[in-house]
């Protein structure tokens, strides 16, 4: 299963478990669709698990992208315990 496409999404190590992918050339409703098929084919609880936080900005936004895409990762972390208690640590 391809799930990146590595002309057009470029991933970036942020920091100790955190990555950071750049959606090149991407219009916002193109975006969010890809990332729910992106959460719905890694899905599996008994599988790795993660949390998917994201923004649609442009490349001057960047750094409001990155808080904001961190806060939606946040929001979607706690969404995944709510859901499965018994995972959290």
């Amino acid at each position: 299963m391809t799930i990146l496409n590595q002309d057009t999404f470029k991933i970036y190590l942020a920091g100790g478990d955190e990555f950071m992918v750049l959606a090149l050339n991407r219009d916002k409703d193109e975006l969010e669709r890809e990332i729910m098929r992106f959460k719905s084919e890694t899905a599996e609880p008994d599988g790795v698990c993660f949390a998917v936080g994201w923004s649609h900005k442009t490349l001057r936004e960047i750094d409001k992208a990155m808080r904001e895409a961190d806060e939606n990762m946040y929001a979607d972390k706690e969404a995944y315990y709510n859901r499965h208690p018994e995972r959290r640590r």
